[in-house]
């Protein structure tokens, strides 16, 4: 019978498959996984890959994904870098290695949202960061497909722009655009 690994309320991702290893897994379902996000004015993009963070090999046989998502972008504040960052990408997996899936549904994933901006003065303001691409699945490498079912994930929402408006002439930036 399918087993369910649910890590809602705990913050983190579900597996990171490290350079050199190789991870089989079968009959699972993973959800609620969601990878690290920051806070304002960090300065940091979300990172990748809510459920799975693949650097090597990964082979999911007859497994669901869903409701996982990658990390939120900082948002900026005006003590510090005033443009948002960047929602992570791969909101069911982030695949920087080798990722085979046979019979597997991703459904309900989400990239990261991306931060929002902060206004510095009258002439200068900052943008939203883009959100994360890939909802579903974020590929830099290679992968493989075979009777898979990729449904309603999507990427993360762009950061709201803009921030103060101080005087007259001023605007409000931007915001970052959806990914895809």
């Amino acid at each position: 019978s399918n087993v369910t690994i649910d890590a809602t309320g705990l913050g983190d991702r579900i597996f990171r498959i490290l350079p050199g290893a190789a991870l089989t897994l079968e009959n699972l379902t993973i959800t609620g996984g969601i990878a690290a996000g920051t806070n304002y004015g960090n300065s940091a993009d979300g990172e990748p890959g809510g459920a799975i963070y693949n650097a090597s090999r990964l082979t999911l046989n007859n497994c669901i994904l869903t409701g996982n998502s990658s990390g939120a972008g900082a948002g900026a504040d005006i003590y510090g870098p005033i443009f948002g960052n960047i929602g992570g990408d791969g909101g069911g997996i982030y695949n920087g290695g080798i990722a085979t899936l046979n019979n597997c549904t991703i459904a309900n994933n989400s990239g990261g949202a991306g931060g929002a901006s902060a206004g510095v003065n009258e002439y200068f303001e900052g943008s939203g960061g883009n959100g994360g691409n890939g909802g579903g699945i974020y590929n830099a490498n290679k992968l493989s497909l075979v009777n898979c079912t990729l449904s309603d994930n999507s990427g993360g929402a762009g950061g709201n722009g803009g921030g103060a408006i101080f005087g007259p002439g001023s605007f409000e930036a931007g915001g970052g655009s959806s990914g895809g």
